[in-house]
């Protein structure tokens, strides 16, 4: 499962809106490229590890030029300083940016998505449940209909931006360095480049889940499991009822290594 990913500025995932809503609903190019707000520009709320969501906080896509841009269609934008480096990093209980739409995602056709149609909110990763005392943080595919994730994945589905995720190796192991021990060796996948890119998700009141499918051939040899990661075309389907469709992720290429 995944317990970690590298997350956007909230600034950065305003600019994600305003591209995604512009180019809908078919966006020929499958790549990312990126650009970025110039260091010292406004930056937005990163989310620490256990920091608290801000329940309904919702920002509209109004951010300044100049944030991001990720497709190719865009050259006439200024080409800006690449992302800075060491972005914060999300686990289980963070507060992370993520794009909520503002509609319902029962609809079986796929949305036109316009000026409006996505939003910003800050939302904590992991969902609560009565019954385990500790957050609930990914769901599987496949196990949709559990009552816990039913309503969420039929009516709020929801995108994650990130720069990479992490998954621990299901046997290789390295000392820890804070006790010396060992533990699994974690692994970090990206997009060639490290370009951004977005996961689906689910989300229910200030909280949020990471769906997660079969793993690629990048991913199988270090775990089961990998988020499901999104490409630009693809995000109007996630958001439509044919979102069964994107279980497989074997066309994506993704750079790993040791973390």
């Amino acid at each position: 499962m995944c317990r970690m990913f590298t997350i956007l500025s909230f600034d950065e995932v305003l600019g994600i809106i305003r591209q995604l809503e512009c180019c809908s609903p078919h966006i020929d190019s499958k790549e990312w490229p990126l650009i970025l707000p110039a260091p010292g520009g406004k930056s937005g709320p990163a989310g620490e590890s256990g920091g608290e969501a801000e329940e309904g906080e919702v920002a509209a896509a109004s951010a300044p030029n100049g944030q991001l841009s990720l497709f190719d269609e865009l050259q006439s934008q200024p080409q800006l300083q690449p992302h800075t480096p060491q972005p914060a990093r999300a686990y289980p209980g963070s507060a992370v940016p993520v794009i909520v739409p503002s509609f319902d995602t029962s609809a079986s056709a796929a949305p036109t998505l316009v000026p409006g149609s996505l939003e910003a909110r800050t939302l904590t990763w992991g969902y609560e449940a009565d019954w385990k005392k500790a957050l609930l943080f990914n769901t599987r595919l496949d196990s949709v209909q559990k009552p816990i994730w039913r309503d969420s994945m039929a009516h709020r589905r929801c995108l994650i931006p990130a720069l990479s995720f992490f998954e621990s190796h299901a046997t290789e192991t390295v000392p820890s360095p804070r006790s010396g021990k060992p533990v699994k060796r974690p692994y970090e996948f990206a997009l060639p480049d490290s370009e951004p890119f977005l996961i689906g998700g689910i989300w229910q009141g200030g909280r949020f889940s990471m769906v997660t499918t079969d793993p690629n051939a990048a991913v199988a040899p270090v775990h089961d499991r990998m988020p499901l990661v999104l490409r630009p075309h693809e995000v109007s389907l996630w958001l439509s009822g044919g979102y069964q469709a994107l279980a497989d992720r074997s066309a994506l290429a993704l750079d790993v290594r040791p973390a």
